[in-house]
């Protein structure tokens, strides 16, 4: 994508926990790009929403560009800490010799719009020292976008793997390899949350499944 410079751009809205709110005058097109701090450097999240591009003037046949006020800004940003757990990390090797997998196959219902959604556990009594994570999802959604999953480790960080974004994909089927568990403990509880962020549509899980590679 090109590169889009809002000098004077300020963030407006910073009091929530997922996102945070600007006015750097994004388009449509723009959704899903990263968003830079001008003074690190450093990706502060991804553009997802904003307002409308354009208005009409009264009686006039054209479109102008909608410019947002420094006193009010509608683009919403995630965090970059909403999605750094699934960057992925640098020299992956995955032996299959040193590997302890998790699976479900059960079919699981997920709670319509719910925060608390549905949670698969899975217990290891196993002590390795993990080198990598690997969750598969199977998820069958008439809107897959509405889906959120989390991995959460034996001692309670929780991590998101799947983030519920705009649009109207249908059903999930995804591998994710998630980052900053190396040199942690197998051992121990280690549960899966998904849940539905979008009233109206419900969908199931197919299969989850984790893999710890040590």
């Amino acid at each position: 994508l090109p590169t889009k410079i809002a000098n004077d751009a300020q963030v407006i809205n910073n009091e929530e926990l997922f996102y945070f709110e600007t006015n750097t005058d994004s388009y449509s097109g723009n959704s899903g790009s990263a968003v830079f701090n001008a003074t690190t450097g450093e990706v502060e999240g991804l553009l997802v929403r904003g307002v409308d591009d354009f208005y009409s003037p009264e009686g006039r046949e054209c479109k102008i560009s909608i410019k947002l006020p420094h006193t009010k800004g509608r683009e919403r940003v995630v965090r970059a800490s909403r999605f750094s757990s699934v960057i992925a990390e640098a020299n992956v090797v995955l032996d299959a010799n040193k590997q302890i997998s998790l699976f479900n196959q059960e079919t699981i219902d997920i709670p319509d719009f719910s925060n608390d959604g549905v949670i698969q556990n899975f217990s290891v009594t196993e002590d390795k020292t993990i080198q990598t994570v690997r969750l598969s999802a199977d998820i069958t959604h008439p809107y897959s976008n509405d889906v959120e999953i989390y991995l959460i480790t034996p001692n309670g960080q929780q991590l998101l793997v799947q983030l519920g974004s705009v649009g109207s994909a249908i059903d999930l089927k995804k591998t994710y390899f998630v980052a900053g568990l190396k040199d942690t403990s197998s051992k121990g509880l280690w549960q899966i949350k998904v849940r539905d962020i979008s009233e109206g549509d419900v969908g199931f899980i197919n299969s989850l499944k984790l893999d710890l590679y040590y």
